[in-house]
């Protein structure tokens, strides 16, 4: 009878187990919030650039506060999730704003939820399930397609924007409101180019203000024409802008628009002109007056009109699309780098971030491991023998041989291990190019390396740095890798967790860096008679151990140099012409080099794989440790190791006399697309072109003067492969004249009318048969002259 009283507590008991382990949670079930998503730009975005999001969230239900992860992939080893706090009293929603750093279409896994909602902390919370979209779902752009973002009151009066090309192909157009401007830069990245036309920009938020100054800071390209609106109307851009408009004319010369087939058919315009910053400069001009004027700004550019972009009757005369895709083939967007197909963060981790991620350890030398082994074997052999029988206690050698053998070989775990198990260690790497305000841009890369498991956070100032972390091809899909690797913000700081951080494991972030330091080089040099003389001064607050002059194929070694000092140059150049750096053979292939120098051989190849040297200008280099970004681990005390290199491009005083012959190498070359499209490209001169024409400029070293230079021949040699035709610009006539069939180089005749008074050559370069044969070899060029 008592076992019958039994089975009913026992099938108690199991529906009890079963209620607690199987039914779902009470917030899973009763689902009280409810989400929709907006992605990017009218639904689009390009891989691997920053975009925006709006997520709408509504609570039906009780009071909610908690955080919520949006996971994002950059690359196959780039990723991690974004932490946005929630708070959502009952009965209200919200829209949240947030700014993705940049996901990867080829390695993101779009049939897996991107957005997840955890009630209190995601490191220790439960997450609840919600109704609606919780995947983004988007549309993307071809990296090829150029975008532009248009900011204007009256987007129509530049439809013709419509129909330029750019890349070889119609650019993609957002119209640009105060509603959908972002306020952090890299939301923007989305954009090749910003246009700015009739429009206040001191209506946008100090943060959209900020946002947009930022994208032309980290290499944006900006264009603005002139405004029937007050000048404060500029807002925080006022003081950047190439000339500060003080008054209106009248000009008849319209000499700067007669290179388009379709000439004006007006015969005035009224412009507005005034003070051109020192910086400036003027890229068209007509009665002396500039006409379109660029400014730099950190990596980008901001361009200005002298006119409004959609004034009458501009705007509708039949060249003016023309005329406007012109100034777009001129200015200089690093987002519109067409032919990298890596995405804005990869290349950080191909140049520096996995040679960041290799940690020195203490090391014993063969010597050292044979002392060693030959004191083990003398102490356990003869000398424990003697001591043993001495003390009559040779029966103890059972325990004894063994004791000792554990207590050496812990002692060299110790000594090898010391560095990784006293505390986590912090290494930094960065590339940074210094511009003429005392700003310092570049790549950057911290990996943290554990001494025990657990979780890691890096802190890193915002208005420092901002990157993602590396995910080592996890791909962050899924909920059991969600919480690895998690960004969020503070006020003033980034913060990246790491969770269950493995013993003796690296972890690390990549992106760029921007800083406003007291200081740059001061380089007080002059060339003449195949001698570079001189002095540089170290003004940083940093100290160089190494500091170098680089020019074409040669670097120059000057020494260490302390902040405030100075170094002498007397330097007996290799050769006569500088020019900007090219690859020397820094690697070094010996496998037992030490770190450091292969860090340093990283950092200098940097230099070349991520830097333009359109100018032709040689650089400064130099060689820190200290410290240049505030990066730290929270609530623990790491070890740090630096390397940072800091360039700065130079000119030197004087100019050389006498004959010179320019090779290839001694020449800048640039490529732009006006119809077509550049698939891929190897170096400087392979590439894989789709049909269309092509705009090379070739660009002459600063020390010889164009005006001063009689130029006897420009030869070309055609023996590489792919199909193609050039035609030189002859900048007396504006007229291309085309390259005959087996022909080497241009006719003697006056060939100063191919190179105009800044030292460049252009060329249109025209690509067929693509289908067959997209792969181009440029031809080797050689330029010889006198300067008198």
């Amino acid at each position: 009878m008592s076992n019958i009283k039994k089975i009913p507590i026992s099938l108690l008991f199991l529906f009890l187990m079963w209620h607690i382990f199987y039914t779902p949670s009470i917030s899973a079930a009763n689902t009280s919030i409810e989400l929709s998503v907006q992605e990017g730009y009218e639904g689009m975005i390009k891989s691997g650039r920053g975009f925006p999001i709006k997520i709408k969230l509504k609570n039906i239900g009780p009071d909610f506060n908690g955080d919520m992860l949006i996971s994002f992939s950059s690359d196959y080893n780039l990723g991690g999730a974004k932490a946005v706090k929630v708070d959502l009293p009952k009965n209200s929603e919200k829209i949240y704003e947030v700014i993705m750093p940049g996901t990867s279409v080829n390695y993101s896994n779009l049939n897996k939820e991107n957005i997840s909602l955890y009630e209190g902390s995601w490191k220790k919370g439960k997450k609840i399930s919600t109704v609606g979209k919780g995947k983004l779902t988007y549309r993307t752009i071809e990296e090829n397609q150029a975008t532009i973002g248009l900011i204007s009151e009256n987007p129509d009066r530049l439809k013709e924007l419509q129909l330029i090309k750019l890349n070889g192909k119609q650019p993609k157009i957002i119209h640009l409101t105060k509603e959908n401007i972002p306020n952090d830069a890299i939301g923007l990245q989305f954009f090749d180019y910003l246009v700015i036309d009739d429009y206040s920009v001191s209506e946008l938020s100090e943060k959209q203000q900020k946002a947009v100054i930022g994208w032309i800071n980290g290499g944006g390209a900006l264009i603005t024409g002139a405004s029937a609106k007050a000048q404060h109307a500029w807002g925080e851009l006022e003081p950047f802008l190439p000339m500060q408009v003080s008054h209106k004319e009248k000009i008849k010369d319209l000499s700067f628009l007669q290179s388009i087939e379709n000439e004006p058919s007006f015969t005035t315009l009224e412009i507005q002109a005034g003070d051109v910053a020192k910086d400036t400069v003027i890229k068209q001009e007509t009665e002396n007056i500039p006409i379109i004027l660029m400014r730099k700004l950190g990596e980008g550019q901001i361009w200005q009109a002298a006119f409004s972009l959609g004034e009458e009757p501009l705007s509708s005369w039949k060249g003016y699309s023309d005329w406007i895709q012109s100034i777009f083939s001129m200015m200089n967007s690093k987002y519109n780098s067409n032919f990298n197909q890596e995405g804005i963060y990869q290349p950080v981790y191909t140049s520096l971030g996995s040679t960041n991620e290799l940690f020195s350890a203490s090391t014993f030398s063969i010597g050292t491991v044979v002392l060693i082994m030959l004191g083990y074997m003398i102490i356990i052999i003869p000398v424990l023998y003697f001591i043993l029988k001495k003390i009559d206690k040779r029966e103890h050698a059972w325990w004894v041989i063994p004791t000792l053998s554990i207590i050496m070989s812990a002692g060299i775990f110790i000594v090898g291990a010391k560095d990784r198990l006293k505390s986590p260690q912090l290494s930094e790497m960065g590339v940074f190019k210094a511009n003429e305000s005392g700003q310092i841009n570049g790549m950057y890369t911290a990996t943290m390396f554990s001494n025990r498991s657990g979780n890691y956070q890096l802190t890193i100032p915002k208005s420092e740095f901002y990157g993602i972390p590396v995910n080592n091809g996890d791909g962050f899909i899924g909920d059991s890798v969600l919480g690895k690797a998690v960004m969020s913000e503070t006020r003033n700081e980034l913060l990246y967790d790491f969770a269950d951080v493995e013993y003796w494991s690296a972890r690390s972030i990549v992106g760029y860096a921007t800083k406003q330091v007291n200081g740059q080089f001061d380089i007080d040099l002059e060339i003449k008679d195949g001698t570079l003389k001189g002095k540089v001064s170290n003004q940083y607050p940093f100290d160089f151990d190494e500091l170098y002059i680089w020019s074409g194929n040669y670097p120059y070694k000057l020494g260490a140099v302390k902040q405030g000092a100075s170094v002498d140059v007397d330097l007996r150049l290799k050769e006569a012409i500088l020019t900007a750096p090219l690859d020397y053979g820094v690697y070094n292939y010996q496998n037992n080099r030490e770190l450091e120098e292969m860090k340093k051989d990283e950092l200098k190849m940097a230099i070349l794989s991520n830097a333009t040297f359109i100018d032709n200008l040689p650089i400064v280099f130099g060689y820190t440790k200290n410290k240049i970004i505030d990066v730290g681990l929270t609530n623990k005390k790491e070890k740090n190791s630096r390397s940072t290199i800091i360039y700065q491009p130079f000119s030197a005083i004087g100019k050389i006399t006498g004959p010179f012959v320019l090779q290839n190498s001694q020449l800048a070359i640039d490529i732009t697309p006006i119809e077509g499209n550049i698939h891929d490209k190897f170096g400087m001169y392979e590439m894989a072109l789709e049909d269309g024409i092509y705009q090379v400029v070739l660009t002459i070293p600063e020390q010889i003067d164009p005006k001063k230079t009689v130029f006897d021949s420009i030869q070309y040699n055609m023996n590489g492969f792919g199909s193609f035709k050039l035609s030189f610009l002859n900048v007396k006539t504006g007229d291309y004249i085309p390259v005959g069939e087996g022909q080497t180089e241009l006719e003697k005749d006056n060939l100063g009318q191919f190179v105009s008074d800044k030292g460049q050559i252009t060329i249109k370069l025209e690509k067929f048969n693509s289908k067959n044969e997209p792969y181009i070899s440029f031809p080797e060029f050689v330029v010889k002259g006198a300067i008198k």
